[in-house]
């Protein structure tokens, strides 16, 4: 076979698999969300799953082992401009906490109703929502950042935002207030 029908081939499978989860999901949950887990037995391996998510614009990961439809984030206008302009701001060093803006949105009424109403109430479906809004961002659900900005990585935005030597103990209160448990320190 050569390598553009290989190829070829590989995008007909990852569509095909994409298709069934959305279809799947469509006719067997109203709320858009299923786990992981249900998908597998359904459909495929969790490695084809995790695949389909990283590519996908029909759906996102939501939480550890779940996955919601994207058209279920969908959001007002009015509501996408405030959003979508305060991201904007918060990327302006060119990259975020998903665990701090959660906290920072809680405390403001107007975006902590826009959180309750889309049902992100951790720093990993914040993460996906904003991934799904702004697709230029990359990252997980502790550190996000935008494509093309120097720092892509929480050390770089340790060194940049902590320059100089810094003892264990004060590193550690920094990783805690941007929702790092101490197993994640650890590794």
């Amino acid at each position: 076979m050569s390598e553009s029908n290989h190829q070829t081939n590989h995008v007909r499978g990852h569509n095909n698999i994409e298709k069934q989860i959305t279809s799947y999901i469509h006719d067997n949950h109203e709320n858009g969300i299923c786990s992981k887990q249900e998908l597998s037995k359904q459909i495929g391996s969790i490695s084809e799953i995790n695949q389909a998510i990283e590519t996908s614009s029909q759906f996102v990961e939501w939480g550890e082992d779940n996955i919601i439809l994207a058209e279920k984030l969908i959001i007002r206008i009015s509501d996408r401009k405030i959003i979508t302009k305060y991201f904007q701001k918060a990327f302006e060093k060119g990259w975020i906490s998903p665990y701090q803006l959660l906290k920072e949105m809680k405390a403001d009424r107007r975006l902590a109703a826009i959180l309750r109403e889309k049902r992100i109430d951790e720093a990993s479906k914040l993460a996906s929502w904003i991934k799904l809004l702004l697709p230029e961002v990359k990252g997980n659900g502790h550190f996000l950042y935008q494509a093309g900005s120097p720092i892509e990585s929480v050390e770089k935005a340790i060194k940049e935002t902590l320059p100089g030597k810094i003892s264990e103990s004060f590193l550690k209160e920094f990783l805690q207030e941007r929702g790092y448990n101490q197993s994640d320190m650890t590794s």
